[in-house]
C-alpha cells in the first residue's frame, strides 16, 4: 500500500510540474502594458527557452527500409502425414482436425 502511495505522489508531482511549466506561458499576457519590464523578466526567459527547445534532435539518422522479398513455395506436396496417439495434449483440444485425404 505504501509503495502505491509513493507512485501516486511522484506521478502527481511530475504532472503538477508539467502543468505549471505550461501555464507559465500565460504569464506573458500580463506584460501587455509594461514594455520595459518584459526584457528583464526571468519567468518569460525561462518559458521562451523551454518552448524553443526541440523534443527531437534535428540531425536524426535516416533509415531506409529494404523491401522484403517473400518467396512462396511453388511445389504442392502430394501427401500429408499425421501421427495419431491415444493421448490428447491440452494445447490440441481446440485445434482443427487434419485435412481429409484427397
Amino acid at each position: 500500500m505504501n509503495n502505491r502511495r509513493l507512485k501516486y505522489s511522484i506521478t502527481y508531482f511530475l504532472l503538477g510540474l508539467f502543468l505549471i511549466t505550461k501555464l507559465t506561458s500565460l504569464h506573458v499576457l500580463g506584460h501587455a502594458d509594461d514594455k520595459e519590464h518584459i526584457v528583464h523578466c526571468l519567468i518569460c526567459d525561462q518559458v521562451i527557452a523551454h518552448n524553443l527547445t526541440p523534443a527531437l534532435t534535428p540531425d536524426l539518422e535516416v533509415y531506409t527500409i529494404k523491401p522484403l522479398e517473400i518467396i512462396a513455395q511453388k511445389e504442392i506436396l502430394p501427401s500429408y502425414s499425421f501421427v495419431i496417439s491415444n493421448v490428447i495434449s491440452t494445447d490440441q483440444l481446440f485445434s482443427r482436425p487434419p485435412p481429409a485425404g484427397v
